[in-house]
Parts: structure tokens; sequence; C-alpha cells
């Protein structure tokens, strides 16, 4: 399990560097609407995506007594 949390942890990490390497990215606050919607929609939504996806997978994997955030059920549910 700790092996695999790990794994989980340094993907979370590249990617949350690439999803802010990709907003950082000149293209995300430029004067051509479409060519900024069209880096979104090619660039930063599946970093977020990609993010998300294994953020997912290690709240699937820790017991909601350590999980730092609310959890997806909590955000759901209760707020």
């Amino acid at each position: 399990m700790l092996t695999k949390l790990s794994a989980l942890l340094d993907s979370a990490y590249e990617q949350a560097e690439a999803l802010e390497a990709a907003l950082e990215d000149p293209r995300t606050a430029g004067e051509n609407v479409l060519t900024t919607a069209s880096y979104y929609r090619d660039t930063v939504i599946p970093a977020m995506e990609a993010l998300r996806t294994t953020v997912d997978a290690m709240e699937e994997n820790v017991s909601s007594d350590y999980w730092p955030y609310p959890t997806y059920a909590d955000l759901m549910f209760r707020v």
C-alpha cells in the first residue's frame, strides 16, 4: 500500500507541476478568445483531469481520518 500511495503521490506532484506550467502559459490570458479557449481545451483541461484521476485514486486508498481535504462524498452530500 505504501508503494502504491508513494507512486500516486509522485504522479500527483508531477501532474500539479505540469498544470501549473500550463496555467502560466501566455495563451491563458491572450487577447484572442479562440486561441485561449483552444489552449484550455487541449492543454489545461486534460492536465486537470489527469491530476483529478490520480488524486481520486489516492482518496480511495487513504482513510478519511487521514485525508486532509473534504472527500468527494463530503462535497456532494455534506456541503
